[in-house]
């Protein structure tokens, strides 16, 4: 407050906190001015501009990290592992008109579905779980990767029905490609309310030939998105990138100083020659220094000292500082920093709160394949089966359900196995979850697992067995009786007397 706001102040006090008031205001805004410590940087390009440069060239660090930084590696394997897993569940859901689902045309549906998954992409080597963990890998390095559905017509596919994909990354759709006459920005084509139409897609990116346009309804897009209207995706490694890079100098200059402080240096300080002093050089004063190196051979005299010299840089110091840097990556990648870096912190609730902190943006990272990639080419392929009559519809089956399904990914990891189940117990008693959504969280069919217990069971009743009160398993009651009779000592030393007496 200058002596003018001092003066004002004493004189009208409530005009003085007035001005003051509005001058704390307008200091907050000037943070964003040049002329204020630091100029902040801002974005001045639109979105379009902004994947024209720097897209490509994006995705292009991510690869050259996912290949040489083992941090980055993990961080990206740790993403498709807790989306993907070993491939998301498809549970089809089909009703009959009553309501209620049609279990023999469910498993029609999966038994359909399995059958086909394992030639879904034209190239005959990949099947479905690999295609989602390919989509969910590129997706999230590059920014975005397709999926082209190929159906009908007189392509060579490799199972019964004429349906299949062709997976491809963001280097087949130019993202500087743009013809504003025609509507192509970044190699997207829109049309009225900004809708796509077409992706202009090159087979070789580098060659000179024309794009083939080929339309949206027939290509599937998992693009990562920070913009609206954004077409186009942008690497989820956009902002650790700069830490990346820093831990990388800094990996290499912690290096270099370890290796320097490992080396020693030693000193010999030589005596003053005496006529019993043979290996010394008469009137021979001063020091010598040499390197310490393998299987080096020196000779001293009986009055020499030698002094070894250490490096005195803090080595131990850097250890935090690399750590930090990690939780940079970590963090701003969204994933679980204990996993990527197999620093674990003992405390259950300290792994547990990380594990859902984290395992929220999973789940969203994970309905972008499932809803984006698995779905569509779900109900694309049961409703060409349908086409090509390779699909029975049941007369009592809802029409409208035909392609209803619920998809499931892999589960949260348990650190506590008996919390964990004790959970789900206490959950399913209050009808909050049922056992059959906690076997699909865990990629397990719920019916073929109910299946497997009521055989189990009945096995169990054949042989006499059942689990007592404790989860042990015994023999059940009237075999037990029997059992122990037959074995109880004191019957048997009756037994014997009795022998005895008889005889």
């Amino acid at each position: 407050m200058n002596f003018l706001e001092k003066s004002i102040a004493v004189v009208f006090p409530s005009w003085g906190a007035h001005r003051a008031e509005q001058r704390y205001l307008m200091a907050q805004y000037e943070g964003a001015l040049a002329s204020q410590g630091v100029p902040a940087k801002k974005a001045k390009d639109n979105i379009s501009k902004d994947v024209e440069r720097s897209q490509l060239e994006l995705a292009q660090v991510a690869r050259h990290y996912e290949q040489n930084d083992p941090l980055f590696a993990a961080a990206i394997d740790e993403v498709v592992k807790n989306t993907i897993g070993d491939g998301l569940t498809i549970h089809p859901q089909p009703k009959n008109k009553d309501g209620k689902i049609n279990k023999e045309f469910a498993k029609v549906l999966r038994r359909l579905n399995k059958k086909h998954d394992r030639v879904l992409e034209m190239d005959g080597r990949t099947s479905r779980a690999e295609a989602e963990q390919l989509l969910m890998r590129s997706a999230f390095r590059d920014g975005e990767a397709f999926a082209h559905m190929v159906y009908m017509g007189g392509h060579d596919y490799l199972g019964d029905i004429p349906f299949g994909v062709q997976l491809f990354e963001l280097d087949n759709i130019d993202s500087k490609h743009n013809d504003e006459k025609n509507g192509i920005i970044n190699g997207v084509q829109y049309g009225q309310w900004n809708r796509v139409m077409a992706y202009m897609f090159k087979a070789n990116p580098n060659s000179s030939a024309k794009p083939i346009a080929l339309p949206a309804e027939d290509v599937l897009q998992i693009a990562f998105k920070k913009r609206i209207r954004q077409g186009r995706g942008i690497s989820m490694a956009a902002p650790v990138i700069k830490s990346l890079k820093d831990l990388d100098a800094f990996f290499e200059a912690y290096k270099i100083q370890t290796i320097t402080a490992a080396r020693l240096s030693l000193v010999h300080k030589k005596a003053k020659s005496e006529n019993g002093d043979r290996y010394a050089a008469k009137n021979a004063t001063g020091n010598a220094k040499m390197e310490l190196k393998y299987n080096n051979k020196i000779t001293i005299g009986e009055k020499d000292e030698l002094k070894v010299l250490e490096s005195q840089k803090q080595v131990d110091a850097a250890a935090g500082f690399n750590q930090q840097l990690s939780r940079k990556v970590t963090s701003g990648l969204g994933v679980s920093h204990s996993s990527v870096t197999s620093e674990y912190i003992k405390a259950f609730t300290a792994q547990r709160q990380e594990n859902l902190d984290r395992w929220a943006g999973y789940r969203v990272l994970r309905r972008k394949v499932g809803e984006g990639f698995t779905r569509p080419v779900y109900e694309k392929r049961v409703g060409i089966a349908h086409l090509t009559g390779q699909l029975d519809i049941p007369p009592e089956l809802d029409m409208s359900t035909l392609y209803d399904c619920e998809i499931t990914g892999a589960v949260m990891p348990w650190i506590d196995p008996q919390k964990e189940a004790n959970a789900i117990k206490i959950l399913n008693k209050l009808g909050m979850k049922s056992i059959s959504r906690a076997l699909s969280e865990g990629n397990i069919d719920p019916e073929s697992e109910f299946q497997a217990y009521k055989e189990e069971l009945e096995l169990m009743r054949e042989l006499g067995l059942k689990f007592d009160d404790k989860g042990e398993l015994t023999l059940i009651d009237e075999l037990q009786e029997e059992y122990d009779e037959e074995n109880d000592p004191r019957d048997a030393d009756s037994r014997e007397n009795g022998a005895s007496a008889e005889e």
